[in-house]
């Protein structure tokens, strides 16, 4: 949906223009382009495991069973660490404490780690 409504804009912003203002949708048309591929992605978690996914990418799975860690990471972000994936629960993502509750609820992980303390794998 975004992306087809940013897509519209930006041929109508390249219509609208003159010739000799070119630049200035070309412009307008990056602005839009850095907007969505900006947009964040979405992180979902339910019975059968964690889900994130953007609108550009595939979708990563990880299931409860799989989660072999979790860490404290740049930015405020939780890592999550999978058999085969990692997803990165980032600071701007709504509900950290919630999240963080779910990881140590339904998988073996009971300690979201901080990296100085990590020393192998805590199953």
């Amino acid at each position: 949906m975004y992306g087809g409504a940013a897509g519209a804009l930006s041929i109508l912003l390249f219509l609208k223009g003159a010739e000799t203002e070119w630049w200035l949708n070309a412009l307008a048309a990056g602005f839009v382009l850095c907007f969505l591929f900006g947009w964040p992605k979405t992180i979902t978690t339910d019975e059968r495991g964690i889900e994130c996914y953007w609108w550009w990418r595939p979708k990563i799975v990880i299931p409860w069973d799989e989660v072999e860690y979790a860490e404290t990471g740049k930015v405020k972000g939780i890592e999550i660490v999978g058999a085969h994936a990692r997803i990165t629960f980032e600071g701007y993502n709504a509900d950290q404490a919630r999240f963080c509750k779910e990881v140590t609820t339904r998988s073996s992980v009971k300690k979201i780690m901080n990296p100085t303390e990590f020393t192998g794998l805590h199953l």
